[in-house]
């Protein structure tokens, strides 16, 4: 059955409205449009996983979704993406503020590409229940946290900081053209980060441009070996990096995830 056949067929039915786990695996005709119309009835949705869907350039569309008064998918818990190879954006469009995903724990994107970046500032805030993120084998991506425009660029400039205050663990794997998590100069707040795995980030020498807090974070791992942080996150990280390079660093590798 095609993908418009099965939406048609959903979407009229009422107990769709109460499903809390969609899985969307290797649907070749799905496409950005038919996803947003999926994900606009299940409005106690916690687990979202796309995985090998060759259309699907967009994942949440905002200006699709947006209702007036209420929230976009502020049940959703999991979020999963593997594999989707024409993905540029996970989030686009949208208003300058909206509310939604509030909820959201863990986001693992694996295996995407197209995909430069992966969170606006705007969605940033807005995740502020975010505990876990784990990005993996997605070749072309340069930076985490990126400005949409010189507005957004400007705006961020005059806030004291951006804070992610439950995140605890972070992953970041075999991302070759990765440079740092954010390039501006605005300061970070890490209140609870404990766990932070970086592998085979090559051109990773920089964590953020401005300055990093993490009170709880003992040991960073670079290149499966745990090393103890002496300084703080940019610094560590930079020589740690440049000790890989002069070749003083093991090249060996995690054989299993530090996420949970």
């Amino acid at each position: 059955m095609k993908m418009n056949e099965i939406k048609k067929h959903l979407l009229s039915v009422s107990c769709f409205v109460s499903l809390r786990e969609m899985s969307l695996s290797y649907c070749d005709d799905l496409s950005s449009d038919i996803l947003s119309d999926l994900l606009q009835k299940p409005k106690a949705l916690k687990v979202l996983h796309v995985e090998g869907s060759a259309m699907v350039e967009v994942v949440f569309d905002i200006d699709s979704l947006l209702t007036e008064g209420q929230k976009v998918l502020n049940n959703l818990t999991n979020l999963e993406l593997e594999n989707l190879p024409t993905m540029t954006h996970i989030w686009k469009h949208g208003p300058q503020t909206f509310m939604g995903f509030q909820n959201l724990t863990k986001l693992s994107v694996a295996s995407c590409h197209q995909l430069t970046n992966i969170l606006f500032p705007l969605v940033a805030t807005i995740l502020s229940h975010l505990q876990e993120l784990s990005i993996s084998e997605c070749r072309r991506l340069t930076v985490i946290l990126k400005e949409e425009d010189e507005h957004e660029a400007t705006r961020l400039t005059t806030e004291s900081e951006l804070v992610f205050p439950r995140l605890k663990s972070l992953a970041l794997i075999d991302l070759p053209c990765l440079r740092c998590f954010y390039s501006g100069l605005q300061c970070f707040t890490w209140p609870s980060l404990e766990s932070v795995w970086i592998d085979c980030c090559k051109e990773m020498t920089t964590f953020t441009a401005g300055t990093s807090k993490t009170p709880r974070l003992r040991e960073i791992a670079v290149n499966g070996q745990n090393h103890t942080i002496e300084g703080d996150l940019n610094t560590d990280l930079r020589r740690l990096q440049q000790q890989l390079n002069d070749g003083n660093t093991s090249d060996s590798t995690f054989t299993s995830s530090p996420m949970e």
